[in-house]
């Protein structure tokens, strides 16, 4: 299997974690990727363009980071990340996408020269983000619920080291410093 990859996205380092909480890391080919210069080869593997994509050994492509992290899960060793109690998990992992999503959203737009900026849109996200964090919860494990919710917060304290989420919720900013001692998430620490 191939990975097409950014070690500075969000959303390929949850997909990731997946692979190595799963002991995927020597059947998966990582191919760094950069979207934003618009490459034709990663085009022809998915016409979005967005980042993660996983081919599989036959040629089939899987894009969305949850779609590839579900296959990952159900293909990879051990037992499921997901679990017995998956509304749980689930309702966490939408949480912290939602969290992944908008602090995405402001640090794109915070990207484009100031005069073209709609600081609306960066103040909206932002309040997700603030509501998002102090519903969050995290479990005793580490299920796809909890690999979603430390890459969320692992970005926003890469992108937006700012924002506050570790004064607004420090057992949420204790739970970060002890789940990023896994090597999973020592491996996939952002960069760029």
């Amino acid at each position: 299997m191939k990975l097409h990859f950014n070690k500075a996205s969000p959303y390929v380092r949850k997909v990731y974690v997946t692979a190595l909480e799963k002991d995927l890391a020597d059947r998966i080919e990582i191919s760094e990727t950069n979207p934003w210069t618009d490459p034709a080869d990663y085009h022809r593997v998915n016409p979005v363009g967005r980042l993660p994509a996983l081919t599989l050994d036959d040629g089939r492509v899987l894009t969305e980071s949850l779609l590839i992290a579900q296959y990952l899960d159900g293909i990879g060793a051990g037992p499921s990340l997901v679990g017995k109690d998956a509304v749980d998990i689930y309702a966490r992992a939408g949480l912290a996408q939602g969290i992944m999503d908008a602090s995405y959203y402001a640090v794109i737009e915070g990207r484009r020269p100031e005069e073209k900026r709609w600081p609306d849109l960066v103040r909206r996200q932002m309040a997700v983000i603030e509501r998002a964090v102090g519903l969050l919860s995290v479990s005793d494990g580490f299920d796809m619920g909890d690999i979603r919710a430390a890459c969320a917060l692992g970005y926003l304290s890469f992108r937006l080291p700012d924002q506050g989420w570790r004064e607004a919720r420090p057992d949420l900013a204790d739970w970060f410093d002890r789940i990023s001692e896994r090597p999973s998430m020592k491996a996939t620490v952002p960069a760029g």
